[in-house]
């Protein structure tokens, strides 16, 4: 018997602005195929279209949610976890809700248990991949707006080669996030070089330095207390 034989499942699919090429039909193709395989009943498909995977207030997603609380889901089907949420504390309370009330969460690209600690690993750093694209794209989307505001051009790409202009508000912001000078350059589209150059000529190297530091030394003290609260210490 398959694993799955017999129960019941939700469909949700969703895709976004800046999910170029995908849409919500092959998703749900792909999904039905999954439940034809493996013996799953589909009682319901949801569908979020031209909504972001930052947080979960979508309509569609909703619908999945009030679906479930009236019962008989055995469990919600999504392409990838990434579908579900962009963002890890969103998709692992998801999770939780749906656990609740004796429902599973799974993927047809990810063969994984979502309520084994592996699976939940794995489905975290998809998920956390997913959410530092949105945060790295909302920066270069930042990036390429400012340069329009200033060129006038619509789609903010340059004529020719023009002289490079450093957003020096997107790089300290990079800096509060603790970014490496390569992970900064590539978001603003330079080379470390002439990141490195504006820096120092906007004398504002230290302070980009003195950020990053900071933001280091936070997110590891952060680090420290997570395990020392996991260890009961």
């Amino acid at each position: 018997m398959k694993p799955y034989e017999g129960m019941t499942a939700v469909l949700y699919a969703r895709v976004s602005t800046d999910d170029k090429g995908q849409n919500p039909k092959q998703q749900l193709e792909d999904m039905k195929a999954w439940c034809k395989a493996q013996g799953v009943d589909i009682i319901a498909q949801y569908v979020d279209e031209g909504k972001t995977g930052a947080n979960m207030d979508r309509p569609g997603m909703l619908q999945v949610m009030g679906r479930v609380m009236l019962g008989g889901v055995g469990m919600v089907l999504a392409q990838h976890p990434d579908r579900i949420s962009r963002n890890s504390s969103d998709a692992e309370a998801f999770r939780k809700q749906l656990k609740s009330v004796g429902t599973i969460l799974r993927f047809t690209m990810m063969d994984i248990d979502m309520d084994t600690l592996g699976g939940r690993v794995t489905s975290s750093v998809s998920t956390a991949l997913s959410e530092q694209w949105l945060i790295d794209h909302s920066l270069k989307v930042r990036k390429g707006l400012n340069y329009a505001r200033t060129h006038g051009t619509k789609s903010g790409k340059a004529i020719g080669r023009p002289k490079v202009n450093v957003d020096i508000a997107l790089v300290m912001e990079c800096a509060e996030r603790g970014y490496t000078y390569t992970q900064t350059a590539r978001i603003l589209g330079i080379n470390r070089t002439t990141l490195r150059t504006h820096l120092v000529r906007s004398d504002l190297w230290e302070d980009y330095n003195a950020l990053r530091q900071k933001a280091l030394m936070t997110e590891t003290t952060d680090s420290l207390y997570t395990k020392a609260e996991e260890s009961g210490e």
